[in-house]
C-alpha cells in the first residue's frame, strides 16, 4: 500500500539522518574529550593516576546488558507469541518454530516460553517440561511472578540443559487488561558476559563487580564471588552502595587508595561497581581515551545496525497496526485516502472503473440490546471474515465506523460489483454466526449502496453517493442492493 511504503522511505531517510548525527556526534565527543584530556596531561604532572570514568564503563555494560532485554521485550510482545499463548490448545511445535527464530535472530544460547494456563515449559526444541514451582528447578518461574517486576535478569540452569549455566532475561507477556499469559526470555552465555567483563578489566584497568539486590556477587571481571558485604573496607559501605542509583567513594587501605564508582542498571537490576588503584601511568591512561573513542564509535555503529535491523524488520508491521481496525482486523478510515487515491489514479489511466460498496449490518442493535456488546463483536468480526472471502484479495475492505463497512472493487463495473455482492449477501443469509460469549446463533442480513467513481471526483462525492444508496437500501426494506449509477437512477434489488 502506497501509506505504507511512503512512511518507510520516510523511516530510512530518518535512519540515515539519525545515524550520521550519533556517528558525528559520539565522535565529535570522544576527540574532543581525548584532545581535552591530553592538554591537561601535558601542562602538568598529574600523581600517576586518574579516576576511572565509571560512567564510560556503565554505558558499555549497560548497551550488552540492554541488547538481550530489548531483544526478549520485542519477542515477548509479538502478536503471535499473544496468540499461540491465548489458543486453547497450544500447538508446541508452532511455539518451538518461533523459539528457534528467535535464538537465530539474537545469536542467544537458547530461548523459551512458559505458559502461564498450563505451566508448560518451550525451548527452541520442543515441550520440555511441565513447571513445578515446588521443585527447586522451577522457583525461579513464581519468584518472578511473585516479584511483580515486568523484567527480570538472572543466573540459572537451563531447563532444557542442566549442565548449563546461563543469564537468563526473564520478560512477563501480558493480554488485554494486564492478563498474565506467560513469561517468555532469552539465555546468554555466562562466559560470554564473563569474558566481557575480564576484557574490560584488561582495556581499564580497574576490577569490575555485578551485585544484585540482595548484595550477592552474581559475575566479576576476576571470578570472584561471594556478598559485597564480605569485601574489605567497601563491606561497611555495601548497604549504601546498594540503594543509591549512583554513588562515587575514595578510601583508603592499609597501604593505598583507591576510587570506588557504583551504578545501578536499571533494566537488570544490577549495580555495577566499578575499583581501581590510582596507579596507571600517563601513557596508559592516554591510551585508555583512544579505547573509549573507538568504544564508542563501534557502539554507536552497533547502535545503528541494531536499530536499522529493527526498523525493517518491525515497520511494516508497525505500520499496518496503525492502518487496521483492532476488533474486525479490515483496514481502518486513516488507511482509506492512499489506497484510494492510488485506485482512483490507477482507473483513470485505463480508463477501469472503480465500484465503491458501502455495507450496513441490519437491526445491529437489536443485537446488542439482546445478547450484549460482545455479541456484537462477534458479529462483526464474522462480516468482516465473510466480506474478506467474499471478494479478491486485491479489493481493499474497510471497517468504516460501527456497524458500516466500505468496499473498493477496482476494475469492476456494476454489473460484476453487483454479483460479488448478491454473492455475499446471500452468503450471509444463509450461515448462522455464533454470538460469543453465549450460545446463541443467529443469521445476519446486510443493506448494501453501491455506486462507481466518476473520473475526477472527490472521493467524499463518491462516497456521499453510496451513503444515499445504502439509505435508499435500508428505507426500502433492507437484506437489499441499491444502486445510484452515473445517471442518478436508483435501483434496489432483493
Amino acid at each position: 500500500m502506497a501509506i505504507t511504503n511512503t512512511h518507510l522511505k520516510q523511516s530510512r531517510r530518518f535512519a540515515v539522518v539519525l545515524s550520521a548525527l550519533l556517528l558525528s556526534g559520539l565522535g565529535s565527543l570522544s576527540i574532543f574529550s581525548y584532545l581535552r584530556s591530553r592538554q591537561q596531561f601535558d601542562r602538568q604532572m598529574m600523581t600517576e593516576v586518574l579516576p576511572l570514568t565509571s560512567d564510560a564503563v556503565a554505558a558499555n555494560i549497560d548497551n550488552l546488558i540492554s541488547q538481550p532485554v530489548l531483544a526478549s521485550r520485542l519477542a515477548a510482545d509479538n502478536s503471535l507469541l499473544v496468540d499461540l499463548l491465548l489458543g486453547g490448545n497450544q500447538q508446541a511445535g508452532a511455539i518451538a518454530t518461533y523459539l528457534r527464530s528467535v535464538q537465530r535472530s539474537t545469536g542467544v544460547s537458547t530461548a523459551f516460553l512458559v505458559s502461564e494456563q498450563s505451566r508448560k515449559y518451550y525451548s527452541p526444541s520442543g515441550l520440555v517440561r511441565t513447571i513445578n514451582t515446588a521443585s527447586a528447578q522451577d522457583q525461579w518461574y513464581q519468584r518472578f511472578l511473585d516479584s511483580g517486576r515486568a523484567v527480570e535478569l538472572n543466573l540459572d540452569r537451563d531447563t532444557a540443559d542442566p549442565a548449563q549455566t546461563l543469564a537468563f532475561v526473564n520478560v512477563r507477556i501480558e493480554g488485554a487488561d494486564r492478563q498474565l499469559l506467560g513469561v517468555a526470555g532469552l539465555g546468554v552465555d555466562v562466559d560470554f558476559l564473563r569474558n566481557k567483563l575480564a576484557g574490560y578489566q584488561r582495556d581499564y584497568g580497574a576490577r569490575l563487580l555485578l551485585v544484585n539486590k540482595a548484595g550477592e556477587i552474581v559475575l566479576a571481571s576476576d571470578d570472584s564471588s561471594g556478598r559485597l558485604a564480605e569485601l574489605p573496607d567497601i563491606g561497611k559501605l555495601s548497604r549504601a552502595i546498594l540503594n543509591h542509583p549512583k554513588m562515587a567513594l575514595q578510601l583508603d587501605s592499609a597501604d593505598s587508595y583507591y576510587y570506588v564508582n557504583a551504578i545501578q542498571i536499571l533494566r537488570s537490576g544490577w549495580t555495577l561497581v566499578v575499583i581501581q588503584q590510582p596507579n596507571a601511568e600517563e601513557e596508559a591512561l592516554r591510551r585508555l581515551l583512544i579505547q573509549n573513542t573507538v568504544a564508542a564509535l563501534l557502539i554507536g555503529c552497533l547502535l545503528i545496525i541494531v536499530g536499522r535491523l529493527t526498523i525493517g524488520r518491525d515497520q511494516e508491521k508497525l505500520e499496518q497496526s496503525a492502518t487496521t481496525d483492532n476488533l474486525s482486523g479490515l483496514l481502518n478510515r486513516q488507511a482509506f485516502a492512499a489506497i484510494f487515491a492510488d485506485l482512483a489514479s490507477a482507473d483513470s489511466r485505463s480508463n477501469a472503473k472503480l465500484a465503491i460498496a458501502l455495507m450496513d449490518i441490519d437491526h445491529f442493535k437489536r443485537v446488542n440490546d439482546t445478547y450484549g456488546h460482545p455479541a456484537g463483536d462477534a458479529v462483526i468480526r464474522a462480516v468482516a471474515r465473510a466480506i474478506k472471502a467474499s471478494v479478491r484479495e486485491s479489493d481493499p475492505v474497510f471497517r468504516w465506523g460501527g456497524e458500516e463497512f466500505l468496499l473498493l472493487l477496482p476494475m469492476s463495473n456494476l454489473d460484476q460489483a453487483m454479483a460479488r455482492l448478491e454473492a455475499l449477501r446471500s452468503h450471509l443469509r444463509a450461515t448462522e454466526i455464533q454470538l460469543e460469549p453465549t450460545d446463541a446463533r443467529t443469521s445476519i442480513t446486510l443493506s448494501f449502496g453501491l455506486t462507481l467513481h466518476r473520473p475526477g471526483e472527490s472521493s467524499a462525492t463518491a462516497l456521499d453517493r453510496a451513503d444515499r444508496a445504502l439509505y435508499e437500501a435500508k428505507r426500502t426494506g433492507r437484506d437489499r442492493i441499491c444502486v445510484l449509477d452515473q445517471m442518478g437512477l436508483n435501483s434496489p434489488t432483493s
